[in-house]
């Protein structure tokens, strides 16, 4: 028997358990995927101010010093992004519409798939050929892109980027019919009054698609997904609804993240045993930068406080230690037989002093 696990055996007899030599249960933790959803509609071509000298300007004919635009601002960002943060994670990147008009994400939007050797020059290089058209399908580009992140262990985030609110919807209950229902997201923003064949003047699909995006987000939740919400533009200045849309979203994903403290919560807070917070909303580069400080968060959180076990355990490890210290049962949440979160002061240790944990168990 080694000195480690004649030591922690002493620790389980100390504290009641009925057996000896427990056995020692590999457990690895695995460097997140992350998987950037970029909205590239029509919108991403304006300049973040279209007065004045930069009145009629569109990418990519502006001058980005000068009249920076939503799509070459949201670029040079993610470049800043990757070189922050491009070791952390394994990386992949979808765009969406898929086509000119309302049509969302599908596999020949896959520009990148998360790999454990992707670069801020190579996933940019992509950024770099994408062209701004067409509208905003975000539910349904987020429910395909929870078919296309890989099911092995580690923990998945979507980074949603989007410049405007969901639409693209043609099975969207509220409609242009009824104008007190319909948020019209067309610009100008004027709907029809009518509906018309195949919607082909978008009385349907022109209208702001909050719930069943909500419910997208919600759904990648339940199968282990967590969606950072980015929201940039001054489409979430006026109308006021529109940032109350992202912010639902956001907290749908947040419904699903345990805590103790608010470390665990990555720059959100802690109520009550869940994360709350809303989207992160930025309407100019440095604004950008708050959500490069959440995902910085998030993946120590990832990282560190989330391990696989080799042999999966029905009610978890009997007992975890931090060297010859036992970690508190309230710091662990056991996800599933084969995966242990670790919360609170325990994932706090973890991150910020880069410790090792050893479990223990009757397999």
């Amino acid at each position: 028997m080694s000195a480690r696990t004649l030591v922690a055996s002493l620790l389980l007899l100390a504290c009641g358990k009925a057996y000896v030599n427990p056995v020692s249960i590999d457990a690895k933790a695995e460097p997140p995927v992350v998987m950037v959803l970029f909205d590239k509609s029509g919108s991403t071509a304006s300049p973040l101010n279209p007065t004045g000298a930069c009145a009629g300007c569109q990418f990519p004919g502006c001058n980005e010093t000068q009249c920076p635009t939503r799509l070459g601002t949201e670029r040079a960002w993610v470049g800043r992004l990757l070189n922050a943060l491009g070791d952390r994670a394994r990386w992949g990147l979808t765009v969406f519409p898929a086509d000119p008009a309302c049509t969302p994400a599908g596999s020949g939007e896959v520009l990148l798939t998360p790999s454990t050797a992707v670069g801020a020059g190579q996933l940019v290089a992509q950024l770099n050929g994408v062209a701004p058209v067409g509208g905003t399908p975000t539910a349904a580009s987020l429910g395909f892109v929870g078919q296309a992140l890989p099911s092995d262990t580690a923990e998945r985030i979507v980074l949603l980027v989007t410049d405007g609110v969901p639409n693209c919807n043609p099975d969207n209950e509220n409609t242009c019919l009824d104008p007190m229902k319909c948020e019209c997201t067309l610009v100008p923003a004027q709907c029809a009054s009518t509906l018309s064949t195949n919607d082909t003047n978008f009385c349907i699909r022109g209208c702001t698609d909050a719930a069943a995006a909500e419910q997208a987000v919600r759904t990648l939740a339940t199968h282990d997904a967590f969606t950072l919400v980015v929201g940039f533009g001054t489409d979430f200045v006026t109308p006021a609804a529109n940032p109350l849309v992202l912010d639902a979203m956001a907290q749908a994903s947040l419904d699903g993240q345990w805590c103790n403290t608010d470390h665990d919560c990555f720059g959100y807070t802690c109520q009550s045993g869940t994360c709350r917070g809303g989207a992160v909303l930025a309407s100019d580069g440095d604004g950008l930068d708050q959500a490069t400080s959440k995902l910085t968060k998030k993946l120590q959180v990832s990282s560190r406080c989330r391990w696989s076990l080799a042999v999966p355990l029905p009610t978890g490890p009997d007992s975890i230690y931090f060297g010859s210290q036992q970690v508190p049962a309230g710091d662990v949440h056991v996800e599933t037989p084969s995966r242990v979160r670790f919360l609170g002061e325990s994932c706090r240790r973890l991150v910020e002093e880069q410790l090792t944990p050893t479990f223990y168990g009757k397999p």
